[in-house]
């Protein structure tokens, strides 16, 4: 009888693993490669046209400053071009005043309600109400003079432009538009990054995440006593199989004491696999001629969460059958003993 209940019993088994393959199977297709994340759009701020206001222009001002820092010499003076572009389709007329700056993490920047007393004598703005024409822009030149024990570093002037308000005595609309000037005191200086690749962990083991996808940050801190704009690139390599991908860190400042974050988004080309990460983190060294740079390496395995679900349906079936099986077995030796016995006492009775 145990010869012919083994191949029943092995069909049973067989049933069982394809049904958990099969369970499998369709948990590691449901799958799909996410997309790379788009980002909403940055959007400008409603202008006053957009709040139902008379006589409001239909745009937002707009200030176009040097996209490098200028050089400036201590002691030195320069005039650094500014201009101020109005879309609208109505002249509006604009002052321009310095401001305080308050940096924060992030690239976050708060622009101060009063002028700054470093540069009350030393930056000289066009004086009185500037008109912007229709579709048009003005040239607004800003004169600085740095002072003679300026040591080399970067410097950053914060300045406001406030058009003239709109609407009746009940309601005014003013927007403002807040930026700043870099100076470059040449010579050299002590800059000192450091960087850390933060990643999710899982179980509190490391690199090792249960998800999808491998969603985390690359923090880049400004430990020395000179702002920096640094630059470099996060690569991604999922293994086995998939494709490398490199996500570059344009061209960034960073003030002293503070921390800036970029994303780090990932996918395994399997529902289990390994991702490598690799970051470079470049920045100028003592002078601009030379150079440093950060590196980081880390690797993290991530597991679908399909993969847990099926190896947990594997097991609970696994574990059924293996009961089933010793029940039955017990059931079948039981029921040899009996028969054992009855032989015998029919055997004794004759």
């Amino acid at each position: 009888m145990l010869v012919r209940r083994h191949p029943r019993a092995l069909r049973s088994l067989s049933v069982i693993l394809g049904a958990v393959a099969a369970a499998t199977g369709v948990l590691a297709l449901s799958i799909v490669p996410a997309g790379a994340a788009t980002p909403d759009a940055f959007r400008a701020a409603p202008s006053p046209a957009d709040t139902g206001q008379p006589d409001a222009p239909p745009r937002s001002l707009a200030v176009s400053i040097p996209s490098e820092p200028v050089q400036l010499p201590p002691g030195g003076t320069t005039t650094i071009p500014l201009r101020v572009i109005n879309p609208g389709d109505r002249p509006v007329t604009v002052t321009i005043t310095g401001r305080q700056l308050h940096f924060e993490d992030n690239g976050h920047l708060r622009i101060g309600t009063t002028a700054d007393p470093k540069w009350n004598d030393r930056v000289e703005y066009p004086q009185g109400p500037q008109v912007v024409p229709a579709r048009g822009f003005i040239n607004a030149p800003v004169t600085v003079h740095m002072p003679d024990t300026a040591a080399p570093d970067l410097y950053f002037i914060g300045f406001l432009v406030t058009p003239a308000t709109v609407g009746d005595q009940r309601v005014q609309v003013v927007n403002q538009i807040g930026s700043y000037l870099t100076i470059d005191v040449p010579g050299p200086r002590e800059r000192k990054l450091t960087a850390s690749i933060d990643l999710p962990v899982s179980l509190h083991i490391p690199g090792f995440h249960i998800g999808n996808d491998l969603r985390g940050e690359v923090i880049v801190s400004n430990i020395g006593r000179s702002a920096v704009r640094y630059w470099g690139e996060v690569q991604t390599n999922p293994s086995p199989g998939g494709t490398p991908a490199q996500k570059r860190i344009d061209k960034t400042l960073l003030p002293t004491g503070l921390h800036r974050s970029h994303a780090l988004v990932a996918q395994p080309a399997w529902p289990i696999g390994f991702i490598d990460t690799t970051v470079h983190i470049v920045y100028p060294g003592t002078t601009e001629a030379s150079s440093k740079e950060v590196v980081l390496h880390q690797r993290t395995l991530v597991v679908s969460p399909s993969i847990l679900i099926a190896a947990a349906l594997l097991l609970v079936a696994t574990a059924g059958y293996l009961y089933r099986h010793k029940r039955n077995r017990h059931q079948e030796l039981a029921t040899k003993r009996r028969q054992a016995r009855a032989q015998a006492i029919r055997v004794s009775s004759t």
